[in-house]
Formats: C-alpha cells, structure tokens, sequence
C-alpha cells in the first residue's frame, strides 16, 4: 500500500528486466510478420535512419532504437493522474493519453467502447467532535457488499487494536467500538467484527506491503463491515485520539455503477491488410483501496507498448498490427 517508489530501483529495472522483455516480445512480433526472416519495408525510417525496400529488421536493431527514456516517461504520466480502475479519473485520463499518443505516431487510434460494473467511491472521512476531520477511503467491497455507512455516518468510540490478534483484544471495549487497526494484519479485521465493532479504519504501513495481505482485506462473502483507510501520518494521529477515549464518525459511501469504459487500439497497416497481428496489454490498475489505484509498476506495460509502437509505427510490416490497451482487466477480463 506504500505508494512511494524508488526511482533509482525503478529505472534499473527499467534498463535491465525491460530489455530482456524487449527482445522476447519483439522477436514473437517479427517472426509473425516476417516472409520468412524480414519485414518488408517502404522507404521506412526508424528515427531518422532510412532503411531501404525489403530491407531485414533484426531485433537488435528494434532494440537500439527502444527509448526507456520515454518508457519511464509515460510510466510516470500514467501512474500521476489518480486511480486507474476501470471507470476512475486516472483511467479515464490514461485512455486519452495513450490515444493522442498512439496518433501522433501516424497510427489509426479506434475507440473500442463497452458497458462494465465497478464499485464507485463517493467519499470517505472521519469526523472527531464534529470540526476536525481526516480524509480515508473505502476499501474493496466484499462481493457484492460494498458496506456504506448511514446517510448521518457511523459512530462509536475510537479502540486501537494493533493487529486485531486475540491477545491485541484482550481487555479492549471492541463491542460498538470503530477500531483502528494496523494494515499489516492479514484477515484479522474478522475478530473485531466477531467481537461487535461497527467498523475498522487500517492504518498505511510504515513498510512494504504484499498483493496477498490485500487481499485478505475483503471477502467474497457479502459481510456488511465498513472498512477505511488512512495514511500512516493520520493513523499516527488517529491513535493518539484512541488513547484519550475520542468519539469519532465516519462516513464510507462506495457503491457499484455501470460505466462505459473503452480499449484503446492503435492500428499499423501492412501489405497484407487482411492478416493482423495483436499485440495487446492492459491499462488499468487494481488496488484494494480503489482510490489508490495508480502504481508505476503496473503502469509498466502500456508505457513499454507505446513505445514498441512508436518504433515499429515506423515501418512498413507484412501483416497488420493492432497494439490493443485493454481496460477492465480486474473485472473478470470484461474489456477483453
């Protein structure tokens, strides 16, 4: 959940684990839209380097002519504008990014628009004494359940529970209580529901975090259970608040909509314009706290296939090419 990112880290990844991604997926590409061992290419130049009719294209040349440079650039356009699942601000802005992208290549850019259900966070804040007030967001649904709380909010007496471990509980009024709980706790925000808490807030960990630790954070079982998330710099504050006894309120309003979401398809023509080639990934990214959906990593692979495109958008291939951007990838694959 720490949404830090080292660049330095980043950036040798970039430059090592990409070039070896590079030349995998450029050799899967070119033998397909080779006749046999070159693609066909007319009056073709690769960023100012003309290369001749039926010309050969060898993957190290493709690969000398991969900038990472702009991988990481739009690595850090695609993670900077807000979450990206699907039918979120950061997605609906990766869309039109990658489109203009894709056309200031010269490329065909098609719309592909379909109808798909994703939980839609409202708003989210805890309120102490009516006046101070801590912005928190809601936390993946459990099935269908997306637990919002009553219009006037929930409230009841802040408890710290540390790891929601049965020893953390011990002697602790968790009965009616909002309890506030560490990230890092597995599925142990069940004994607090076991124990009659209305709600739990998880507080951001100070250390890394795992895929497999959220997705203990939500059930498929529709358990009515307001769960919220702070920051650590507000769950700092929030525990001392526990510690004199406060009384606090929250409100979680997340429910599920129907959206229109859309592909992205960026389409190169080739001699054989009845023969294509798909050359996809998707754009969109998951987090169990929706809102904070918007991780470099997982902007990785748009950002490495805009620039395949960019390069090969420059020749002439054999066989048409479609470079697809997939939305909808966390909703059972729904864009594809």
């Amino acid at each position: 959940m720490n949404q830090t990112f080292n660049i330095t880290r980043f950036s040798n990844y970039i430059s090592v684990n990409l070039k070896l991604i590079t030349i995998i997926i450029l050799g899967i590409t070119i033998v397909l839209m080779i006749i046999p061992n070159s693609i066909e290419i007319s009056n073709a130049t690769l960023t100012g380097s003309k290369l001749k009719d039926s010309s050969s294209i060898t993957i190290k040349e493709l690969m000398e002519k991969m900038n990472f440079t702009n991988i990481w650039h739009h690595v850090k356009e695609l993670s900077e504008h807000g979450s990206r699942v699907t039918g979120y601000p950061g997605a609906l802005w990766a869309s039109d990014y990658i489109a203009k992208q894709l056309e200031s290549y010269g490329l065909k850019v098609v719309h592909h628009k379909y109808k798909v259900v994703v939980p839609i966070e409202e708003k989210s804040f805890i309120l102490i004494n009516n006046s101070l007030r801590f912005n928190a967001y809601a936390v993946w649904p459990n099935g269908i359940q997306t637990s919002p709380t009553p219009p006037e909010g929930l409230s009841g007496r802040l408890v710290y529970v540390g790891r929601g471990r049965l020893e953390d509980l011990d002697g602790k009024p968790v009965a009616g209580s909002i309890a506030l709980m560490e990230y890092n706790s597995e599925d142990n925000w069940l004994n607090v529901a076991k124990f009659g808490a209305k709600a739990v807030i998880f507080i951001a960990p100070n250390e890394p975090s795992t895929y497999q630790e959220a997705l203990k954070k939500f059930l498929d079982t529709p358990l009515h259970f307001p769960r919220l998330y702070v920051d650590s710099k507000t769950g700092s504050k929030l525990r001392e608040l526990a510690e004199k006894g406060a009384t606090v309120r929250i409100w979680s309003r997340i429910h599920y909509r129907e959206i229109t979401a859309e592909n992205i398809i960026g389409i190169l023509s080739g001699s054989r314009a009845d023969e294509v080639i798909l050359v996809t990934t998707h754009y969109d990214d998951w987090c169990v706290v929706p809102q904070l959906a918007n991780s470099k990593w997982s902007a990785i692979s748009p950002a490495y296939l805009l620039e395949l495109a960019r390069v090969l958008s420059k020749t002439k291939p054999l066989r048409t090419v479609w470079f697809v951007f997939f939305s909808g990838h966390w909703q059972a694959l729904s864009g594809a």
